[in-house]
């Protein structure tokens, strides 16, 4: 035991010494040294120093505090905590996330800067860094700017705090974050009907929002589409004063974005149809705007299908996972009102899947399309190509017909120059000449399927 107590530690001083030696890690290193590879930034053997794009970010390495431990009285490892990695990738506009990029005008080509920002605790990511600024710095005192649309009409623009909101609905953190946070610059978000606490979370296009049985409160910018909901809601509840609050508002959200994508296919067949039942045109403008069109064809195409299968999946579940599931359990009537509930999913199930049927039918025929007019191009690029060749086969039976009057021409003395039908012989034969190589050499291609003869 004296002997172990002195050769193991010495051992393990040896092992490690060998391994920094050879650039590997060894146990307490894990390949984070601050001087050789992996995520470190200081001296020492650097390849990954240079590698990748130059960031400018402030924040010290995170590798810079260790946590020392001794074990028997003899050189401790040294240990890091997650406490270093708390600030990994931050300064002071945010967190960068590795791939994302952007040069930064005028700052030459070291300056980088990330395209999206993050917080530290990844809750909240946004191309613009002042909001992610404001929101590391006091999460719960975050701001949302929302529209409350209360159940007797009345409709106010107020601010509240990202606290606040969790404690007066329950909700964790996560299902906060599904309305209250906009995607990304062109990243779409998909529908969205689920209970949470007592609260349904509704998501609809462009529409966010939290429902209870009094109120609702909408995410996001104002924007035309949300005036256009409004204005679908109010005059359902005209239209049926007795149903409850969260039920009619989200059959108004389900009717105004039913609308919105009917709209869109309309006008998408509108445009397309006139070129589908012509013969296909191949200028450039036209198959332009078919494609524009089939991308916007395919947006709609898939969102209906979306909420079809969300919708449908809320029918088709049982037990916690169903209609029930959207229901307060402390209604008077649940039978009654399930059944309601359910009719109206019905309803929009079977709206929403003949629209999704209908733009995959336009869908195919702007494939079909798509197919004609590139056999089309095939046709006339295989006729330019035959061209082609019939004027690489005229342009050698030329060159070989030319062999007669290139040796006529020498000026050496063969007799024939002095006779007066030489001429017109020579010319008869050099068309003879050349025609039969021409005849010939299309004959052949023609065998081959080259040409039509």
């Amino acid at each position: 035991r004296p002997i172990a107590h002195v050769l193991l530690p010495a051992a393990i001083a040896a092992a490690a010494a060998s391994a920094a030696l050879a650039g590997l890690p060894h146990d307490g290193d894990f390949g984070f040294a601050g001087g050789g590879g992996g995520f470190g930034g200081g001296g020492g053997g650097g390849s990954s120093a240079s590698a990748g794009p130059k960031r400018r970010l402030r924040t010290p390495s995170p590798f810079a505090r260790t946590v020392s431990c001794r074990q028997g009285g003899g050189d401790g490892a040294q240990f890091r905590t997650l406490d270093d990695l708390a600030l990994f990738g931050c300064d002071d506009d945010g967190c960068s996330i590795d791939g994302e990029l952007e040069a930064v005008a005028g700052g030459g080509l070291d300056v980088v800067r990330p395209i999206v920002w993050e917080d530290p605790s990844g809750e909240f990511a946004s191309s613009n860094s002042a909001d992610v600024r404001r929101y590391s710095a006091r999460p719960d005192g975050f701001t949302y700017d929302v529209m409350e649309v209360a159940e007797g009409g009345l409709v106010r623009n107020i601010s509240v705090t990202r606290g606040q909101v969790l404690e007066a609905t329950r909700l964790k953190a996560r299902d906060l974050r599904t309305v209250a946070l906009q995607g990304l610059p062109g990243q779409g978000t998909g529908p969205m009907l689920v209970r949470r606490r007592g609260v349904l979370l509704l998501g609809l296009g462009d529409l966010r929002a939290i429902v209870d049985s009094h109120r609702a409160l909408l995410f996001g910018e104002p924007t035309r589409e949300r005036a256009r909901f409004l204005r679908v809601f109010q005059q359902q509840r005209k239209a049926a004063p007795d149903t409850k609050f969260s039920m009619l508002f989200v059959e108004s959200a389900l009717l105004a974005h039913n609308r919105k994508l009917d709209f869109d296919f309309f006008q998408v067949r509108k445009a397309v149809e006139p070129r589908l039942q012509a013969p296909p045109v191949l200028r450039e403008p036209e198959l332009e705007e078919v494609r524009q069109r089939r991308r916007a064809l395919s947006r709609c195409s898939s969102q209906a299908s979306a909420v079809s299968t969300a919708l449908l999946a809320r029918l088709d579940s049982e037990g916690g996972q169903g209609v029930e599931a959207l229901l307060d359990t402390d209604s008077v009537h649940l039978k009654e009102v399930l059944e309601e509930w359910e009719a109206m999913l019905e309803a929009y199930l079977r709206a929403f899947t003949e629209l999704s049927r209908e733009c995959s039918s336009l869908l195919r025929d702007i494939e079909d399309f798509e197919a004609s007019a590139s056999l089309e191009l095939q046709v006339r690029r295989l006729a330019l190509e035959q061209f082609e060749l019939s004027l690489v086969i005229a342009s050698v039976s030329i060159a070989a017909s030319n062999l007669l009057p290139g040796a006529m021409g020498m000026n050496v003395p063969n007799g024939m120059e002095m006779s007066d039908r030489s001429f017109s012989s020579v010319v008869a034969l050099t068309v003879c000449f050349g025609a039969s190589i021409f005849g010939t050499l299309r004959w052949i291609a023609s065998t081959q399927g080259f040409l039509k003869w």
